[in-house]
């Protein structure tokens, strides 16, 4: 599944014109923890930015991203 039709099957539960953008989701960790530096994608998922200012990430569990 492509990004894109991650984000078409996302727009079965949210409204199209409530959506602003939307990237892949990025897992990245906080500066001096044990994490600082780790920056990875987040299989199957994709961050969605809403019209009203929130942000939503929408995940799958039923293919993986091309």
């Amino acid at each position: 599944m492509t990004y894109k039709e991650l984000l078409e099957k996302a727009k079965e539960s949210i409204k199209e014109e409530n959506i602003l953008d939307y990237r892949p989701t990025v897992f990245a960790g906080e500066s001096d923890t044990m994490f600082d530096g780790l920056e990875t994608v987040v299989p199957n998922a994709i961050t969605i930015w809403l019209k009203n200012g929130d942000m939503i990430m929408y995940r799958t569990f039923d293919n993986k991203i091309e």
